[in-house]
C-alpha cells in the first residue's frame, strides 16, 4: 500500500505589505500612552488591528534606548499589532530583538536627489489602475501607480495608491494616496463623503472635514505637513 500523502499545512509567500509607521522622536516615550489614545481616537477604524513598524531614524544617534516593552504594551492596548523596528542603531536593534520585535530592512529618508527629468518620481511609478465597478464595503483596492475609480466607493471600503487617486463618483470609504511616501500625490473625487483621507501618511477623518466641502467635488493635497482639502478648480471655458 502506498503511503498517503499528507497535505502541506501552510505555504510561505513573500509580498508587499502596507504597514503603518510610528516614527519615534522621544526615546523617553514621554506621554506615550496619552498621545497614542489621542491619535487613535481620531480614526479608530484605521488603527484597529493595524500592523505597526517602529521607525527609529530620528533617535538612532541618541544614547538613551527606547523602552521597547512599554512601546509594545502601549500599541497592544490600542488594538494595534507591533511588528518590527527599522533604522535603529546596532544597540537599539539588539534591544528591540531581545524585547521580541522583528528587525526590518532600513529605509532611511535622506534628502531627495536631483534626478534627471526622465527619472522623475512620477515617471517611476507603475501605470494607472482603472476600476469600473463599485467598490463595496469591506473591499480594498491598491495600485502601485495612480488609481482611477469610475464608480462609487462605499462606506467601509478602502482605496490605496502609491500615486494619485481619482474617484469619479461618491467617495464614502477611506482613500490613502502616496502610501509609499510620495508627498506630491493627490486625491480627486466628485463627491466627498470619505471616512478618512490620507496623503503620504498625513490624514483627516470625516469629522475634521469642513461641512461645506462634504458632498462637493474636491482635491486633497499636501502643503508642507498640512493636509489641504479644497474645492476642485473650475474648468475654463
Amino acid at each position: 500500500m502506498s503511503a498517503v500523502e499528507r497535505p502541506v499545512p501552510f505555504t510561505l509567500r513573500a509580498g508587499m505589505q502596507l504597514m503603518t509607521s510610528l516614527r519615534l522622536t522621544d526615546p523617553a516615550c514621554t506621554d506615550l500612552e496619552a498621545e497614542l489614545q489621542r491619535q487613535v481616537a481620531r480614526a479608530p477604524a484605521m488603527f484597529r488591528g493595524a500592523p505597526i513598524v517602529l521607525d527609529l531614524q530620528s533617535v538612532a544617534e541618541l544614547a538613551q534606548l527606547p523602552d521597547f516593552d512599554r512601546l509594545r504594551a502601549a500599541l497592544l492596548a490600542e488594538s494595534m499589532v507591533p511588528v518590527g523596528v527599522r533604522n535603529g542603531s546596532p544597540e537599539q536593534r539588539r534591544a528591540a530583538l531581545a524585547a521580541g520585535w522583528a528587525l526590518l530592512p532600513e529605509s532611511r529618508q535622506e534628502e531627495p536627489l536631483a534626478l534627471p527629468e526622465q527619472s522623475a518620481p512620477e515617471q517611476l511609478r507603475q501605470g494607472a489602475k482603472v476600476v469600473e465597478r463599485p467598490i463595496r464595503s469591506g473591499q480594498q483596492v491598491y495600485s502601485g501607480g495612480d488609481l482611477v475609480v469610475l464608480a462609487p466607493v462605499s462606506s467601509g471600503a478602502e482605496v490605496l495608491a502609491d500615486g494619485c487617486i481619482h474617484v469619479y463618483g461618491p467617495l464614502r470609504g477611506r482613500a490613502l494616496a502616496g502610501v509609499q511616501g510620495d508627498t506630491s500625490a493627490r486625491i480627486f473625487c466628485q463627491a466627498l463623503e470619505a471616512e478618512l483621507l490620507s496623503v503620504a501618511g498625513h490624514y483627516r477623518v470625516l469629522e475634521e472635514i469642513p461641512a461645506q466641502l462634504r458632498g462637493a467635488p474636491v482635491q486633497v493635497r499636501l502643503a508642507g505637513e498640512q493636509l489641504i482639502i479644497e474645492p476642485m478648480p473650475a474648468l475654463g471655458r
